[in-house]
């Protein structure tokens, strides 16, 4: 019996090093946009999560779709910011950026393509002048990618399989009445989020933008197979932490401040009620 619990907590461990590594990603990327507010806003709604926790705790390919999307994403606008850089400065982010091609279609194919669509998007959009450059490094990136993924399936011809059945089928978004109570903190904050980015101006810059785009595509471009919120929930905990760091430097930073903690601490209690909760169930 306790042979087999072991062999549980080891076939889980690489989820929940992805799971941890995405996090430590999301942190270094919302804090190089937005200051250490921002980072510790994004990080804070991404540990308290309970859907992150369940994924990176469920045998599934979730959260390593989610992590290769990430990475995908933020590697491309960091390529695109170097493309007026000697060359030598891209060829790193090139390779990063193929390896999580290559490990975002081992996860999920529609995850890989949707990342690829992102991708040329902004490379091209930050990019102007270099735009062939970014064509360019999309196909040789997607070369390494299609590489990987042939190397997961042994050089063999099973890779055909992947383009079978439901990997690459999409459904429309559907939307619920009413949220589940674990995710009542985040939809609150969130809420405030939008709201506060479409009334201020300030808040409606790239960085801020630019996750809240890439979260929609993922929420609207639903796959058959897979869970895409949790695909697109790092990308809106950045643009909620972007946004929460511009309202901390107002005036009322203080109420702001009170109501960020209050509101994760809320949301921490209910992850943490969630997993025990479905730690009985399972016993």
């Amino acid at each position: 019996m306790r042979s087999l619990e072991w062999l549980a907590v080891t076939v889980r461990l690489p989820l929940v090093i992805f799971g941890l590594w995405l996090g430590g990603a999301l942190w270094w990327v919302s804090r190089r946009l937005y200051n250490n507010a921002g980072g510790y806003v994004a990080l804070g709604l991404y540990c308290s999560s309970p859907f992150i926790v369940m994924a990176s705790s469920t045998i599934n390919a979730d959260i390593l779709a989610a992590w290769g999307l990430f990475g995908i994403v933020y590697t491309a606008i960091g390529v695109a910011h170097t493309l007026y850089a000697p060359t030598r400065k891209w060829r790193p982010r090139i390779l990063l950026l193929g390896v999580a091609f290559g490990l975002t279609a081992g996860a999920h194919l529609a995850a890989a393509i949707i990342g690829l669509i992102l991708a040329g998007f902004f490379l091209l959009y930050l990019a102007p002048g270099r735009r062939m450059a970014s064509v360019a490094i999309l196909f040789v990136s997607s070369t390494i990618g299609a590489l990987i993924l042939w190397a997961l399936y042994g050089f063999g011809a099973e890779i055909t399989k992947i383009f079978a059945g439901n990997h690459l089928r999409l459904h429309s978004l559907r939307l619920t009445a009413v949220p589940p109570l674990e995710a009542l903190p985040l939809m609150m904050l969130l809420s405030l989020a939008l709201a506060t980015f479409l009334a201020w101006r300030r808040t409606r810059y790239f960085g801020n933008w630019s996750a809240l785009l890439a979260a929609a595509v993922l929420l609207l471009l639903r796959p058959a197979q897979g869970n895409s919120v949790i695909w697109a929930l790092p990308f809106l905990f950045v643009f909620t932490g972007g946004v929460f760091a511009d309202l901390l430097e107002t005036e009322r930073r203080v109420l702001v401040r009170i109501m960020l903690v209050s509101l994760i601490a809320v949301q921490a209690l209910a992850a943490i009620w969630t997993t025990v909760l479905n730690a009985n169930l399972s016993g």
